[in-house]
């Protein structure tokens, strides 16, 4: 186990007084992962699902990952991406394989390279656009979701 002391002259902030501050244009290649979880029961309501990110600066979709406690006697999820104005279930698919959520219980699925979309550009975010999540089919039964969604900022 290693400590780390930090002396008052080592410790900086970034905030533009004791450093120059970070901006998100100088950060190249930066991963950004989000999060989102549905605990409970109430994930078998649709209406629980919807937008879940905005970017904030131009962004791809590397892949996306999913696990559930409890699974569903049928259903599916989808994520799309958002422009501005765009309703939730209008987007653009980000799936060319659906997430099933009749999996088995605490069995993470993963959506990566070929089983995204093949159309780069529907996978690039622009500021602003939002990443949400549309379903389809059955959620009863459905319990604790949870999603990972890893980005690299472009």
């Amino acid at each position: 186990m290693s400590i780390i002391e930090f002396t008052e002259t080592e410790f900086h902030t970034h905030n533009g007084i004791d450093a120059l501050p970070i901006k998100y244009r100088d950060l190249r290649d930066t991963e950004i992962i989000v999060v989102h979880s549905l605990q409970g029961t109430a994930v078998a309501n649709s209406n629980m699902f919807g937008n879940i990110f905005i970017a904030p600066f131009k962004c791809r979709v590397e892949s996306i990952r999913e696990s559930h406690r409890v699974a569903a006697s049928a259903g599916t999820l989808q994520v799309e991406k958002l422009t501005p104005g765009t309703n939730k279930g209008s987007g653009t698919n980000l799936l060319a394989t659906t997430i099933d959520f009749t999996t088995g219980a605490n069995q993470v699925q993963s959506r990566s390279g070929t089983t995204l979309v093949t159309n780069i550009n529907s996978l690039n975010l622009a500021s602003n656009d939002r990443l949400g999540l549309t379903t389809s089919g059955s959620l009863a039964s459905l319990q604790d979701v949870i999603f990972v969604i890893k980005l690299i900022k472009t």
